[in-house]
């Protein structure tokens, strides 16, 4: 699953009409946990745990972008630049 030229940057997973299992949850955690370009995700959980750790993961990913960011300053390219086109800005972890 660790493929370097994934650019996963947004999943969208809620209002599914399906049912998953607490082991699919935590499944599904680590493989967020796994993913450094994961930005936002939207999963109705019903776990804490697997909740929490999704959440740990994804705000451990927007700030080791914003420090790419900060480190690139203005000119830089990369993670900078796309920030400043918007992809990186605001934070959606909406992890019900």
């Amino acid at each position: 699953m660790g493929s370097p030229s994934c650019k996963l940057a947004e999943l969208r997973l809620a209002n599914q009409r399906s049912t998953h299992t607490q082991a699919a949850e935590e499944a599904m955690a680590e493989a967020v946990a796994s993913n450094r370009n994961l930005r936002t995700m939207t999963l109705n959980t019903r776990s804490t745990r697997a909740r929490e750790q999704i959440e740990k993961a994804l705000q451990a990913n927007m700030e080791t972008m914003r420090r790419q960011r900060v480190e690139g300053g203005a000119g830089g390219g990369g993670a900078a630049a796309a920030a400043g086109r918007g992809e990186g800005g605001g934070a959606l972890i909406a992890v019900e």
